[in-house]
């Protein structure tokens, strides 16, 4: 019961960023994630953008809500966030915020000409991806102070 009450406010505090990423975990069930690894990392980005946006906005900093690079608004949010949480805390987040900066980047995805398909991240790393989203976004609303 105390997870659905979790759940049903994550969802109504980041509406968008619900939709995308639940549109993110479909297209990989339906096998995105081994046709089109590049469209289910799209989804991802999109989902932590409407994410840190609205975590943006709701911390009164909308200056860093119209940044288009999600990893750099959260970013910012964890370093405006540094001197109100204890130092693990900020540094679990920042290292957090990097790792999915990493999985995420669109030139990981995107096929360059002359390189084989072979080369891209596969249905895994997509899996990867999608849950480091949710597990990114969760974190962040949970820890921020």
């Amino acid at each position: 019961m105390q997870a659905e009450n979790a759940v049903a406010h994550f969802q109504r505090r980041y509406p968008a960023a619900c939709r995308e990423w639940t549109a993110a975990e479909a297209a990989l069930r339906a096998g995105a994630g081994t046709q089109e690894p590049a469209r289910v990392a799209g989804l991802c980005r999109q989902a932590m953008r409407a994410f840190a946006r609205a975590l943006a906005e709701s911390g009164g900093t909308p200056a860093a809500a119209g940044d288009d690079a999600p990893d750099d608004v959260l970013r910012g949010l964890v370093g405006h966030w540094s001197g109100a949480s204890d130092i693990a805390t900020g540094d679990f987040l920042a290292s957090l915020v990097e790792h999915w900066s990493q999985l995420s980047d669109p030139g990981r995805w995107t096929p360059v000409p002359g390189e084989t398909q072979h080369s891209l991240p596969d249905r895994e790393a997509a899996q990867t991806l999608v849950y480091q989203t949710l597990t990114v976004m969760y974190l962040m609303d949970r820890l921020r102070p």
